[in-house]
């Protein structure tokens, strides 16, 4: 008897699936759905794959290389709106450009920054309004 994990059993069930984060670990998250049999797209917000990592022959290199895969490769794209699709358990994904893309699943795998490299200004003592806290 195997055990599912929750991304396993998710993916099981799912048609297509996105990863938002062309990062190391988003293209790792990736390989693990196309593996599992999900249509696979990755979206990412810099114009190239690994773009801390990377530079752009290398990222459009890298690109090739996970598209040969069967991996769909959308970069540049800034996610506005996620909208529940109606009553499946189906996503809309909104992108600034006018584009959509309708996704079953979606695992964020977008880093963490520092406040002060996200351009949020802190103090020491700051709190996050209460609406923000989980």
């Amino acid at each position: 008897m195997k055990i599912l994990t929750p991304f396993e059993a998710c993916a099981r069930r799912s048609k297509r699936g996105a990863v938002v984060g062309g990062g190391l670990l988003g293209l790792e998250a990736a390989g693990a759905l196309k593996s599992l049999g999900v249509e696979t797209h990755v979206i990412e917000f810099a114009p190239v794959l690994m773009a801390e990592q990377l530079d752009p022959m290398g990222g459009d290199q890298l690109r090739r290389k996970i598209e040969r895969m069967g991996v769909k490769v959308h970069t540049g794209k800034n996610t506005e709106e996620i909208v529940h699709s109606g009553q499946n358990a189906r996503k809309t994904m909104q992108f600034a450009d006018g584009s959509a893309l309708e996704v079953d699943f979606i695992v964020f795998s977008t880093g963490i920054r520092a406040p002060r490299q996200a351009g949020a200004p802190v103090r020491v003592g700051n709190r996050a309004p209460r609406r923000h806290r989980y």
